[in-house]
């Protein structure tokens, strides 16, 4: 539980949403009699859970889709993932815990809650990081290391927004 309430937190979840979705967690493993953990539990006991909920509670539908919906949160997250893989970078095996879909998921979210009509995706972003740190005066050569590139002719390709404001710049000789 406290792994998902770190995610929770982590993607700005409000603490309600996280409170309602640890209780529902909660119940349907409460209901399952403690006997397995949600990782072996998968469709037929989901289904059990919300059937029970609709048949013997007789919770209205909003509440059950409430319970489905911590219960999906549950299941389409890595919390920490199930098998080790092997890191490239080490050659040590450990367990990754973010999906490239999960990131991607997280950003069209935020995308829809800001409004924005744009296509926006995480290169994106990525982009936009080295654009402003060109923009702010950081050394071509340390956006190149934080961008992890290899030539310092791939960073240059986020130049093309700093040169339109350099030739905005106006001489300190034009002032005198």
């Amino acid at each position: 539980m406290d792994q998902v309430r770190q995610f929770l937190s982590y993607h700005h979840y409000s603490y309600r949403t996280e409170q309602t979705y640890c209780d529902w967690l909660i119940r349907f493993v409460k209901f399952h009699s403690n006997q397995w953990h949600p990782k072996d539990m998968g469709k037929t006991e989901i289904e059990a859970f919300l059937s029970h909920l609709a048949t013997n509670r007789k919770v209205a539908a909003s509440t059950q889709r409430q319970a489905l919906n911590a219960l999906v949160f549950l299941y389409k997250h890595v919390f920490p993932a199930k098998k080790l893989s092997k890191d490239l970078r080490s050659d040590k095996f450990r367990r990754h815990h973010v999906l490239e879909s999960g990131l991607q998921k997280a950003v069209k979210i935020a995308v829809d809650r800001a409004g924005i009509t744009k296509r926006v995706s995480t290169h994106t972003l990525r982009h936009s990081v080295a654009t402003h740190l060109l923009e702010d005066g950081v050394n071509i050569r340390v956006v190149q290391e934080l961008m992890g590139h290899a030539d310092v002719k791939t960073t240059e390709t986020y130049t093309h927004v700093v040169k339109r404001h350099i030739r905005a710049v106006i001489s300190p000789l034009e002032n005198l």
